[in-house]
């Protein structure tokens, strides 16, 4: 029946939403193997690579991303996807990958909040490239859009510090 993938889904966003990473694996696991057709296995892909990188076993969600990205039909879903698999690829030190990944997000139109934090987060892979001037422009377009957005003084302090560190360095 249809009820089972999508119940097995919903018990493996209360574990997530609850912070027990281990037992949203199992269930979401479940719906992606078992369950692999149903209308809830992209969702659950997506929950099951948010899982593992809330346990920060990085390599596992991107592989589980990269599943998801190159198989659901849903733009939303994929947009997700990339921008998250952004982040896991940041933390896997995968600068130009990370960078590709957020510049696909961001032009998806992506709510405005999550475009911001797009852009913040491309802005510091700009500077774990050592790209600092490209890291001032990502981040003079951030705030050209929300100059009051959350991270603002925070962001202008790390390209600054990326500046600086360039000019000593040369």
């Amino acid at each position: 029946s249809n009820l089972r993938p999508q119940a097995t889904f919903q018990l493996g966003q209360i574990a997530l939403a609850e912070g027990n990473h281990d037992e949203a694996i199992k269930q979401l696991t479940e719906v992606t193997q078992k369950y692999a057709q149903s209308e809830a296995a992209p969702a659950a892909r997506f929950a099951l690579a948010s899982a593992y990188f809330a346990k920060e076993d990085n390599e596992k969600a991107h592989a589980t991303l990269n599943e998801l990205v190159a198989g659901t039909s849903d733009d939303m879903l994929r947009a997700r996807g990339t921008y998250l698999r952004g982040l896991v690829r940041r933390k896997l030190k995968q600068y130009d990958a990370t960078a590709a990944d957020l510049t696909a997000f961001l032009a998806a139109n992506p709510p405005e909040q999550d475009a911001l934090d797009a852009r913040y987060t491309l802005a510091l892979c700009r500077i774990d490239q050592e790209k600092p001037a490209d890291a001032e422009k990502t981040l003079r377009e951030l705030l050209a859009a929300k100059p009051d957005y959350r991270l603002a003084d925070r962001a202008r302090d790390e390209v600054g510090h990326a500046l600086l560190t360039q000019d000593k360095a040369e």
